[in-house]
């Protein structure tokens, strides 16, 4: 590889963590709301509540998946940003991926020990 910098106007890791940071987050709250009257829906009209895991479980894995792709693509640009193989251009999307990606991924774990640590 050559040691000049390359000048691309915005990179492929720059812009997927920034659309996967913002597709977990509004996909997490999107499907949040939706749950509320879907849950109760078929709470309260169908009786085998074993579809409800079937339903949320390939759901939430999608979305924390994008929340670690954002993550992970962000970091890896960030590093190629600061040993100075990239400009800084598209440096402002990495961060925000990271953090919104960061972001869900922490809501995710605060709401598992939440359950976990309950009492029901």
């Amino acid at each position: 590889m050559d040691n000049e910098i390359k000048l691309q106007k915005y990179r492929k890791l720059s812009v997927v963590s920034l659309v996967t940071g913002i597709l977990s987050v509004s996909v997490g709250i999107l499907y949040n709301f939706l749950w509320m009257f879907i849950g109760n829906f078929l709470r309260v009209h169908i009786v085998d509540v074993g579809l409800i895991p079937k339903i949320v479980l390939p759901i939430l894995g999608i979305v924390f998946g994008t929340a670690i792709v954002a993550v992970v693509c962000g970091s890896i640009d960030l590093k190629r940003i600061m040993k100075g193989i990239y400009t800084i251009k598209g440096k402002r999307f990495d961060i925000t991926g990271i953090v919104l990606g960061g972001f869900f991924i922490l809501i995710v774990v605060i709401f598992l020990f939440g359950e976990i640590f309950s009492n029901h």
